[in-house]
């Protein structure tokens, strides 16, 4: 039986999705560049964790390369109504599932989480 490469993606951020205790919706970026940006999720995480990100608002930073000459855009963005922090093991989920799902970046939110998550490769520095 053959399947096409959307059905098999589908069921990879299935399997992925279903290993957390809740599910990631993920948008993924059809251009732009193309690189392993996994290696700055752990400190952007770690960063924001202590911050207050009020309604609407955004926190992001920006991380150089490798490889050089290249950089990673991470974001939160806060969708709730009321304030919040942004780090946690919400922020690792959702960003680990785009990382995995998107070679271009894209957006993750975890069911139930107040933070829309986004990596953005860049052909360029920070």
């Amino acid at each position: 039986m053959l399947f096409s490469p959307r059905t098999i993606l589908g069921l990879v951020l299935l399997a992925v999705s279903s290993s957390h205790a809740q599910t990631v919706d993920l948008t993924c970026l059809s251009s732009g560049a193309s690189f392993d940006c996994s290696s700055f999720i752990s400190n952007f995480c770690s960063s924001v964790n202590p911050d207050t990100v009020g309604p609407g608002n955004t926190i992001s930073r920006c991380f150089n390369g490798p490889p050089a000459g290249h950089s990673c855009t991470l974001k939160a963005v806060n969708t709730a109504s009321s304030s919040g922090s942004p780090g946690g093991p919400g922020c690792n989920t959702a960003l680990d599932d785009v990382a995995a799902a998107c070679p271009r970046g894209g957006s993750g939110q975890l069911s139930g989480h107040p933070f829309k998550f986004t990596i953005n490769p860049n052909d360029s520095t920070c």
